[in-house]
């Protein structure tokens, strides 16, 4: 049996965690600083059956950390319990901790339960951490998420992830799961060094191409000659064979012959800028052959729900849209760079608080009590405020620290929930929308 964790690590959407904690995902974007974390998660007992009640050890490892946070999610699966002295507390998807908890030589452990469905499969623990330097800044933090899997009741077997339908699946993207089944786009087989393209896999037949087709590390060893077509503007596409445009008979060979390509859907033989792969620029043509004009390429000012892209290739015309009073909506109505703050009152009635986009009672999701002191504006997961360290609970490894700090949160970072967009995030889509609203150009 397949002991062992599978172990990916990835980057999540940023949001923003108080002091008391609150379920999102992803640090990444808020906090800066030198230095790695590391996690490692272990059961007892380290196999168990449907319907067992095992208890869960989460260890938080960073040089220099004086404090970490955590918010951990089964996304469902079975059923997580808090420990008494562990500093988290539960939310309706998973717990979060209530207070930043204090490190020991670098490292802090949270413990708690988790309680298996009644059928065999597998649990992925989803972890968003924090480790924090205490200096009440965004700096010196380190994020990290990792998922870590476990089966019960069946004998585990590692699948990968197979993005491009080739039957084989990149090495580092993994998942644990029963023999015989395979978690929804995973795979068997490992090996594909190329996961975007469903031609290249350890089998495949080596073609001349210039491309290692059947990942073995060596470039057209032993190669199969391709059909080339005329390429009249040497930019690697020829144009439509069908048209008549080419000058020229195709020939057998490798890719790399002069006056020759393998690749068709150059729009433009005669241009050598304008081809599939050429980067979009403004000045109403189509570089990439795509059938738009300009898309991606103009000028996009204002930030947040403002955001807007210029209706020219002029980014003097380029003007923001009219920012609106922030409501708890996971956007940055006002356009000021920052998502849901409070500004001249409160987002939410009396006796409710602001989180995962809604006005929720405080509390129900692991966020304190409006009094309570705000850490250093943390951007991430069940996140520590900077400012704050711990409250005094001990697990194994780690011990007490100074009460939480009264430092006053820092306005570069607010509250948004799980999963939530940052300000970038939300330019991005206001710039998709105008581009959606405008006509383009054609030649």
């Amino acid at each position: 049996m397949v002991g062992a964790a599978a172990l990916v690590f990835f980057l999540g959407s940023p949001a923003w965690a108080r002091i008391g904690g609150i379920a999102a995902e992803g640090c990444s974007g808020c906090h800066g600083g030198t230095g790695d974390l590391s996690l490692s998660l272990s059961t007892n007992p380290e196999t168990f059956s449907p319907n067992s009640e095992i208890e869960v050890l989460l260890s938080i490892q960073g040089e220099g950390i004086a404090a970490a946070g955590v918010y951990i999610t089964t996304k469902g699966v079975g059923t997580l319990q808090t420990l008494s002295g562990q500093g988290l507390t539960k939310v309706n998807n998973g717990l979060v901790h209530s207070q930043p908890k204090g490190a020991s030589g670098g490292q802090v452990d949270f413990r708690f339960t988790w309680q298996a469905p009644g059928d065999p499969g597998t649990v992925r623990f989803f972890v968003y951490s924090l480790g924090t330097n205490g200096n009440g800044q965004r700096s010196g933090d380190r994020p990290k998420n990792a998922i870590f899997d476990r089966v019960f009741g069946c004998e585990g077997q590692l699948y990968y992830s197979d993005e491009d339908d080739d039957g084989f699946g990149r090495d580092a993207f993994t998942y644990l799961a029963c023999v015989g089944q395979p978690p929804n786009g995973f795979v068997e087989q490992s090996g594909d060094c190329i996961d975007y393209d469903p031609e290249i896999f350890p089998t495949a037949t080596e073609i001349c191409n210039l491309k290692d087709d059947d990942c073995d590390g060596e470039i057209d060893e032993n190669a199969l000659p391709v059909l080339l077509y005329p390429d009249g503007d040497g930019d690697g596409y020829y144009g439509d064979v069908e048209d008549g445009e080419l000058e020229g008979d195709p020939v057998e060979g490798c890719v790399g012959l002069p006056g020759f390509a393998a690749v068709g859907g150059d729009c433009y033989p005669l241009d050598a800028t304008i081809h599939p792969e050429a980067e979009e620029i403004c000045n109403y043509y189509d570089e990439n052959c795509d059938g738009e004009v300009d898309e991606h390429s103009r000028a996009v000012c204002g930030v947040g729900w403002c955001a807007r892209e210029s209706p020219t290739c002029n980014p003097e015309e380029c003007k923001p849209g009219m920012p609106t009073p922030e409501t708890c909506n996971l956007l940055d109505d006002d356009c000021d760079g920052i998502v849901d703050e409070i500004d001249d009152g409160p987002l939410c009635p009396e006796g409710e608080d602001c989180g995962e986009g809604k006005c929720v009672p405080i509390g129900s999701i692991g966020i304190p009590d409006a009094g309570a002191p705000s850490g250093g504006g943390s951007q991430g997961t069940g996140a520590t405020g900077t400012g704050a360290t711990g409250t005094g609970a001990t697990g194994s490894g780690a011990t007490p620290s100074s009460s939480p700090s009264s430092a006053k949160a820092d306005s570069g970072c607010t509250i948004s929930g799980a999963a939530a967009p940052g300000a970038a995030w939300l330019a991005l889509c206001a710039a998709l929308a105008a581009w959606a609203r405008r006509r383009p150009s054609r030649r």
